[in-house]
């Protein structure tokens, strides 16, 4: 199942380019700085820093409007405070993090009120990228008790200059629980902060 939604999103990324005009349609790489906070949780969380890195497609639909889909690797994850009764678990220590790698597949329409800056809006399936059966812990938020899939919906703005150079920034507001743990019901809200290359934009 995950490999063929990631086939279809390669086709988007780089077989139908080729076939729309060179003006119409174009593709680049991009990367940047993830900052992360699961919502929720019976502890005390904090903010995690983490990162993006993948490649786009932009197709034009019309002067103002353009369609946008990318596949992107991005780490995101955990940090919070334990109680004394899971420090033991925890190497002795309060702060506990995690990072959980996932495979990010956003879709996007954009609004470009002049020539460079254009707003941003549509959803994200993300697929995580650790796949294991579960394993007891006394502390339930870690690798083996993330869910395969997540959802989110994204909004954003950023600027593509003349000389194919950009950057932008993205929220995405998670929509389903990120552990697969009963009555936890922790959504990732993401900031996503980026530098962009179109690599055949002319």
């Amino acid at each position: 199942m995950y490999l063929k939604l990631i086939k279809v999103c390669f086709v988007f990324l780089f077989v139908l380019p080729v076939t729309l005009k060179a003006q119409d349609a174009y593709w680049g790489i991009k990367g940047g700085l993830n900052i992360v906070k699961i919502t929720r949780l019976p502890l005390q969380g904090a903010f995690k820093q983490g990162f993006n890195v993948g490649v786009f497609a932009n197709f034009k639909i019309s002067e103002t409007i353009s369609f946008q889909h990318e596949i992107l690797f991005s780490t995101k994850g955990i940090t919070m405070q334990l109680p004394d009764s899971l420090q033991q678990f925890n190497k002795g220590t309060s702060q506990y993090t995690q990072t959980f790698n996932y495979i990010d597949l956003p879709w996007m329409i954009n609004y470009h009120p002049n020539e460079i800056f254009f707003i941003t809006g549509g959803i994200q399936p993300s697929i995580y990228a650790h796949f294991a059966n579960p394993k007891y812990s006394h502390i339930e938020y870690n690798k083996d008790n993330v869910n395969s899939l997540d959802f989110s919906l994204l909004a954003g703005a950023s600027f593509l200059f003349k000389n194919n150079v950009g950057f932008g920034a993205r929220f995405n507001l998670g929509l389903t629980p990120v552990f697969n743990v009963s009555d936890t019901s922790g959504k990732n809200y993401v900031m996503q902060f980026f530098l962009t290359y179109a690599v055949n934009r002319r």
